[in-house]
C-alpha cells in the first residue's frame, strides 16, 4: 500500500473514495453505489513523515489546557457554586463536542463503532474528571446577588 500511495499520490493531503463529482449525474450515481455497496476509503497521507509521538503528545496537552481554561473561565462566571453544577457545566461542554465533533466524523468518515464509542468514553470520563477537579480548584463567585 504504501508503495501505491508513493507512486501516485503527489503531495499530503486527506483522500476518500468514492470521491463523487457532483457535476457528472453518472459518475455521482456510481461513487454513491459504491458508497453503500462497495469499498469505502478515508486516509491521511503524509509523505515524509511527521513530528511523531511526542510532538502529537504536546500538542494533545495544549489543546487540553486550553480547553479547561475555557471552561474555568466559564465556572468562575457561574453564580451556582456547587460541585455537581459545576462538573455538570464541564460535562455538558464534553457533551456538546461529542455531539458537534465526533459524532459527525463518525457518520461522515465511516469510523468505527469501536473507536468513536473510545472517543466518547474518553470525553465523558476525562471531562467528568476535569469538572471535579476544577470544582475544587475554582475560586467561587462571590458577586454579591442585587437586591431586588
Amino acid at each position: 500500500m504504501v508503495k501505491a500511495f508513493k507512486a501516485n499520490i503527489k503531495a499530503d493531503g486527506i483522500y476518500h473514495l468514492p470521491q463523487a463529482n457532483m457535476k457528472d449525474k453518472a459518475a455521482y450515481e456510481a461513487a454513491t453505489k459504491q458508497m453503500e455497496t462497495g469499498v469505502s476509503v478515508f486516509v491521511v497521507v503524509k509523505l515524509n513523515g511527521r513530528g511523531g509521538m511526542a510532538q502529537s503528545l504536546v500538542h494533545q496537552f495544549i489543546y487540553n489546557l486550553l480547553g479547561a481554561l475555557f471552561v474555568t473561565f466559564l465556572l468562575t462566571k457561574l453564580s451556582h457554586s456547587g460541585t455537581g453544577c459545576r462538573v455538570g457545566v464541564t460535562v455538558f461542554f464534553s457533551l456538546f463536542a461529542i455531539v458537534t465533533a465526533i459524532l459527525p466524523s463518525w457518520s461522515w468518515w465511516a469510523f468505527s463503532n469501536s473507536f468513536t464509542g473510545f472517543m466518547v468514553f474518553d470525553h465523558l470520563v476525562s471531562w467528568t474528571l476535569a469538572g471535579f477537579v476544577l470544582a475544587k480548584l475554582v475560586p467561587k463567585n462571590d458577586e454579591s446577588k442585587p437586591a431586588p
